[in-house]
């Protein structure tokens, strides 16, 4: 049904003067279409097929939002050549030690849903430059959380919306839960303290579900037991809790009347 939705949806695009937001829409569509497959009853050509669709559209809204956020995209691109012009200098990430991380999960204090954000972003960036400094720089789960990354620059900038703010979650969520299991164990240490301040910034707002204190501090164990065990599995955890979050926050803005555009 979501597929079916989504392909409807870009059969509409060349009649629309500002595709990015069906775009993402399109791609949030599927990616919830292929979250409700029975997988054990599609073959594994349909199954690559609906992969190379979603990296398709991930790659489109990337390319349409690159021509949206020249600013954006030129401050990073400028910022990632001077990284490599300095790799021989400086590491191009400060190596921390698993004690130091943990310290640093602990010792949390409330900041506003701005600043939270903020060290969202930072996050981020430190993950995708791991990941480009790999190599993987075309890879889907990178596609996934620079568009987050999008999202969070548009929250930043458009007077912090939820909506944004739920964007910013659909993306940074499915790119975590598409990564490999065997990536580089400091790229899901960020990538999970991404998600973690995404959520900590969605709790400032007053669709945030009731049991939000309780998800957040299942989020912290599971970052928790990431530092201290190098386990992925913890990353993909907290990419769930996240997503039960979103749900809850779609849920009550859809009971307030509020509708979402998710």
């Amino acid at each position: 049904m979501f597929i079916f939705e989504a392909r409807n949806i870009l059969q509409s695009l060349p009649s629309k003067p500002n595709p990015l937001r069906d775009l993402e829409l399109a791609l949030i569509l599927q990616i919830e279409g292929m979250r409700q497959l029975d997988e054990t009853r599609i073959s594994e050509e349909v199954r690559k097929n609906l992969k190379l669709a979603l990296a398709a559209l991930a790659m489109a809204a990337g390319i349409y939002g690159r021509r949206e956020f020249k600013g954006f995209w030129k401050k990073y691109d400028e910022k990632r050549e001077n990284d490599h012009k300095n790799k021989h200098n400086t590491t191009s990430i400060k190596t921390v030690t698993p004690r130091a991380n943990w310290q640093k999960v602990q010792k949390r204090e409330a900041k506003t849903a701005a600043e939270y954000v903020k060290d969202a972003e930072s996050q981020n960036e430190q993950a995708l430059r791991l990941l480009d400094d790999e190599g993987r720089n075309q890879s889907l789960p990178y596609t996934m959380i620079l568009a987050a990354q999008h999202k969070i620059q548009w929250f930043e900038k458009g007077g912090s919306k939820l909506y944004d703010l739920e964007l910013a979650l659909v993306m940074e969520i499915e790119g975590v839960d598409l990564m490999p299991e065997d990536e580089n164990p400091q790229v899901f240490y960020h990538l999970g303290m991404a998600l973690l301040n995404l959520v900590e910034a969605a709790r400032t707002f007053k669709h945030s579900p009731s049991n939000i204190n309780q998800l957040v501090i299942k989020l912290i164990e599971n970052m928790v037991q990431l530092v201290k065990g190098q386990q992925p599995a913890s990353a993909k955890n907290a990419a769930k809790i996240a997503d039960q979050v979103l749900i809850e926050i779609i849920r009550n803005e859809v009971a307030e009347g509020a509708q979402p555009k998710l």
